[in-house]
Parts: structure tokens; sequence; C-alpha cells
């Protein structure tokens, strides 16, 4: 079967000479291949490697304007001149060309067919797992749709890296900081000194905000997906395990309006109030927040959604800017029962910070803490409370606390509005204590000088 499905794969031969032509007779031709294509893509043996070796003078010169002199000495150093026929070969590919007008249809054709030529295999491969495989069915649909997922991105990686490919991606990104010197690269949360030390929310990556509870952070999180969604424009996906969709929104309300939630809750807003929340609900209404409160979700179903979820924006032109969820230790790994909790909490971790780098989108996982904290003098939050597993410090990018004295002691008035979000740990960057402005009333957190 294998082999009746390889000598049928779609290709298009044609537009394949035609993409090399144009990319050894034009270099905005070529610029628009690179960005578009992949050595793999190309059917035709000879021709992948062709396309390789132009991939290569622009991994190492960062110019597109290659030519038959370029190609055929990049090709001899690789040792493969020959074998895809020689300089003649390449002559005849430019020479065959009759106009590059038509390139960025060569260069649809082409990766067309190279995804309908994965999308085969990976269907072939499937059936094969699945006809020969004792492998849980609910992982077997996960793995089958993470696989196609993957196709429809273009984001099926390579092997390795080379070294030299890593380095020119590491200078290029120190180009870019510098030229933008002190701007955000991340997803901004407007929480100033936040931003500021963690230059936004990652993408790839996957942040805890851990807290005992009673501490607020439902509250900081619903301020960051409002702050994401509304000011940044970014959608944002939250899966709510514990707190219905409807508390939620009511929440949210509350905190964009500043209207007391004592009033709120019991009906004792005026007319100036009432407008306040109508006005409230007007800006969040054109905010594209995303609500899974479907409750005892598994990680399967989860990292489905968010997939589905993401696809669905990426074809609207929209790019997912924050998946949150809350919290970390109410979800459920597989449909069965597991005996060892702290295994079953390392691998969903595992699985976010995987999540995080599938959909390109920073993962902000809220996480309980064990009472540990509580027996300590000063009552902060460490990387070792971290509750069930280790793991979790160890698969996070950035891990924050989130902690108010006057919880302890209320009596203490001064610190009523007081809280801190200790950044104990960021993988690429400073750690160090914010003071936020918490407002209960309002369930709200701002900035300190707000």
């Amino acid at each position: 079967m294998a082999e009746k499905i390889k000598s049928t794969l779609p290709s298009a031969p044609e537009a394949e000479a035609a993409v090399l032509g144009a990319c050894i007779f034009d270099s905005e031709s070529c610029s628009l291949a690179l960005e578009i294509l992949t050595p793999e893509d190309f059917y035709i043996p000879e021709h992948r490697i062709i396309f390789e070796s132009i991939s290569r003078i622009f991994k190492k010169t960062r110019e597109t304007n290659v030519d038959l002199v370029t190609v055929g000495d990049e090709l001899r150093s690789m040792k493969k001149l020959n074998e895809i026929g020689g300089v003649a070969y390449l002559a005849e590919l430019e020479s065959n060309l009759l106009s590059t007008a038509n390139a960025q249809e060569y260069i649809r054709r082409v990766k067309g067919r190279s995804i309908l030529r994965k999308l085969i295999e990976t269907c072939h491969k499937l059936i094969t797992i699945a006809v020969n495989s004792d492998e849980d069915p609910a992982q077997q649909l996960d793995n089958a749709e993470s696989l196609i997922f993957r196709i429809r991105q273009e984001q099926i990686s390579q092997d390795f890296k080379i070294l030299p490919e890593l380095i020119n991606e590491a200078i290029l990104e120190i180009e870019n900081l510098h030229q933008h010197k002190g701007e955000m690269s991340g997803i901004p949360t407007y929480f100033t000194k936040l931003d500021e030390m963690t230059r936004g929310l990652q993408r790839q990556e996957l942040i805890v905000l851990a807290a005992r509870p009673g501490m607020g952070k439902t509250a900081l999180a619903l301020n960051i997906a409002m702050q994401v969604a509304v000011r940044a424009n970014y959608p944002v996906i939250l899966f709510s395990i514990e707190m219905s969709g409807k508390r939620l929104v009511n929440r949210i309300l509350i905190s964009w309006s500043r209207i007391p939630s004592s009033k709120v809750n019991k009906g004792f807003i005026n007319q100036d109030e009432f407008q306040n929340i109508t006005d409230a609900a007007s800006v969040l209404a054109d905010a594209d927040i995303f609500i899974d409160d479907f409750g005892a979700i598994s990680l399967l179903e989860l990292r489905a959604k968010a997939r589905r979820k993401a696809e669905d924006l990426s074809r609207q032109g929209k790019q997912l800017g924050l998946i949150i969820i809350d919290y970390l230790q109410l979800i459920r790994y597989t449909e069965q029962r597991v005996d060892n909790r702290q295994q079953e909490v390392a691998n969903i971790s595992m699985s976010l910070k995987a999540l995080a780098k599938e959909l390109n989108v920073p993962v902000l996982a809220l996480s309980q803490l064990s009472r540990a904290s509580e027996q300590r003098t000063t009552r902060k939050p460490q990387l070792s409370d971290l509750r069930e597993s280790g793991a979790i410090e160890q698969d996070a990018d950035v891990v924050m606390f989130l902690h108010r004295d006057h919880y302890y002691n209320p009596e203490d008035e001064d610190k009523k509005n007081r809280a801190e979000l200790i950044v104990a740990k960021q993988r690429n960057g400073p750690t160090g204590v914010i003071n936020l402005h918490w407002t209960p009333e309002i369930l709200r957190f701002d900035n300190e000088d707000f």
C-alpha cells in the first residue's frame, strides 16, 4: 500500500522548475519563494537539492541576489553539482523561464502539492497506527488532530537545526532588539513594571501564576485578559474549569466599570452606575475573549479546543494572543483515574508548554500553592511551594506568585490595597517583586501609581 501511495503522490515538476528558474533570474521572486517554501516542498530530488543550495546562500549572506555562478558554487561546495545535472541544468532552468510574472502562482502550486503529499502521508500513518496500536482512542484522536493542525499551519519542524542557522536567527533577534530599544517584544499586559521586567508575555512560553486561595489570582488573570483583548486587540482564550462563564463576565463588568461588586450583586446601583456598566459591556462586546467553562475538562479536550479556535482565528486573519487556564490542578490528564497525581501534574505542565510552542502563543496557567508558605513567618510563597509537582517549576518559563499580606493581617489597614507580584523565575530575564494596587470592592488590580 505504501508503494502505491508513493507512486501516486501529487506533484508539479514544471512549476518546481519554474520556481527555481525564477529564483536564479529574479531576486524578488527568490525572496518570495524563500518566505513560503522549504526544500522539503519540492518533490523532484534534484529540485530539492537546488532549492536547498539557494536557502543556504541566503542564510549565509542574508541576500537573495543569487545567480548561476553563486548557486553553482554552493552546489559544488555541497558536492552535489553533478547530482543535479551540472551547471547545464541550472542554465536550462533559467533559459526555459519565459517570465517571472507568474512566479507567485508557481510557488502557490508547489506549496499546494506539498501540503497534499503531507496530508496523504499523514493519513496513511494514522491508518496504520489505528489498525495496529493499542493506544487509548482519545490519545490517538489528539495525535491525529495535532498532525493535521501542524500541516495546516505549516509548522512541521525539521529533525535538527544547524548551528549557523540558529546563530543567524539569534543575531537577527539581537539586531531587532537593538533597533527597538525598550519596546515590547511580547504581548503587553499593561502592568508597567511587569512588562518592563518580562518585555510582555512571550509567545511559546508557559507562564505560571500561583497563589494561595483568596489572593486574587483569578481576578488578576481576568485583568490581564481584558487588557490583552481590549487594549492590545489580541484574541484571548480562557478555560475556566472552576467558575461559570456567567460569573466570570459578571466579574469582568464589575472590574472594567469600577462599580463595587456589593452594589452590583445586590442591585443597589443608580442610573449613572448602570450606564457605566452598560458602557463597559459595549467595550467588552467588541473584544475577542472566548470563554470555555465546561468544567472537568481533560488535557486532550483542552488542547483540541485551543487548536480549533486558533485555526478559526487564523482563517479570519487574526493571531491568538493568549491562552489562560484557571487552574492547572483541575485539568484531567486522561479519562482514566491516575494514582500518581504528581506524575499527572508533571505531564500536564509539560503538555501545556508544548501547546504554547505548537500554537506560538503564551499560555498563562494559574496554579494552587501548598500550605507550606503559611507556616513561614513572612508567609511569602517560594518555588518549593508549587503544589503537587516540582515539574511545574521546571517546565514554566516564568513563575509568578501573587501575595497580599493584608489577607493574613486584616487589622493592618495600611496594607489593604497592597499586593505583591513576585516574579520568582524567569528563564530569559530578571526576577523581582512588583507592587500592585488591589481594590477588592471591584476585583481589580492596577499599577501601583494608577
